[in-house]
């Protein structure tokens, strides 16, 4: 299972909601203390069968490899970061789309990039993961921001009303500092 889970290279995170469930599987069977040699239980030998039944669906992923084919257009009127984040009891993580608009009114957005984490062993509260989850955002936007070089207005969305509370008061300090 370690072997396969190297073999997936993705800086970008395109596949990050596919890499994310082997890396969960992964802490489960470490939280088992299971050997390399011990047979997994059913439920998790099920999973690992589904997660190798559907690599094959990967090679139907097709990835641009330059966002500015055509150099950026020359009638953009705004260009715009957009970054999501959220959280589930196993995993949380970040997800960035640039929004460019145009001056004729259209809009293009495209995906940038992605990142995800499985949650700590350390029991946290969802609050307390969702607020990961946007920590991952803003780290995630200062490279995507640093990397674009362009002057480029981020937006930051969570669908977590006590982080927004949290982040808006400025009280995210007394909460992250226990993560």
């Amino acid at each position: 299972m370690l072997q396969a889970a190297g073999r997936l290279f993705d800086p970008v995170g395109f596949i990050g909601p596919y890499t994310i469930r082997i890396k969960s599987l992964i802490q489960e069977i470490w939280c088992l203390g299971l050997g390399s040699d011990d047979k997994l239980p059913k439920q998790l030998e099920v999973s690992w069968n589904k997660w190798c039944n559907e690599i094959h669906y990967l090679s139907e992923i097709n990835i641009p490899r330059y966002y500015f084919q055509n150099s950026l257009p020359s009638n953009a009127t705004t260009i715009q970061l957009h970054c999501f984040s959220d959280a589930s009891k196993k995993a949380y993580g970040t997800i960035a789309y640039l929004r460019i608009e145009l001056k004729n009114g259209s809009i293009i957005s495209s995906f940038v990039a992605s990142e995800g984490r499985v949650a700590p062993l350390k029991t946290l509260s969802i609050p307390g993961l969702e607020l990961m989850g946007a920590l991952l955002s803003a780290r995630l936007s200062d490279k995507i921001a640093t990397a674009l070089t362009l002057p480029v207005s981020r937006f930051y969305w969570t669908d977590s009303s006590i982080t927004y509370c949290w982040m808006k008061k400025g009280d995210f300090n007394r909460h992250i500092k226990c993560l």
